[in-house]
């Protein structure tokens, strides 16, 4: 996201300022503490709880780590769709669905013979 973030600044003349990347530092400070948090509390207070509902170890854990990067993710992909005006969600969508048609396309002939 932060390089993205930069390339997106050049690309649109933006100044580059120490305050906005301070906020790298804060940003990172503050996804480490929410996932050591969480580890934490489901180390030692709620891993049993959290053991009744799944059997995947530190569940609640990669829950948050997840939801991090998909913030990431999508920061990424404001910052490209700014700079190229590419949706990178819809390119995928678009892929997905070409690969589906393909995959009907050949099972289709392979009925037809």
């Amino acid at each position: 996201d932060t390089i993205s973030g930069i390339w997106k600044a050049k690309k649109t003349h933006q100044a580059i300022t120490s305050r906005k990347l301070s906020a790298v530092i804060s940003k990172m400070v503050l996804y480490q503490a929410g996932v050591i948090l969480f580890f934490v509390l489901e180390k030692y207070m709620l891993g049993e709880f959290v053991r009744l509902f799944t059997s995947m170890p530190y569940f609640l854990t990669k829950c948050v780590a997840i939801f991090f990067c998909s913030i990431e993710i999508v920061s990424v992909n404001e910052n490209i769709k700014e700079i190229y005006g590419l949706n990178l969600f819809q390119m995928f969508k678009n892929i997905l669905s070409r690969i589906k048609t393909t995959k009907d396309d050949i099972t289709n002939i392979g009925k037809t013979e």
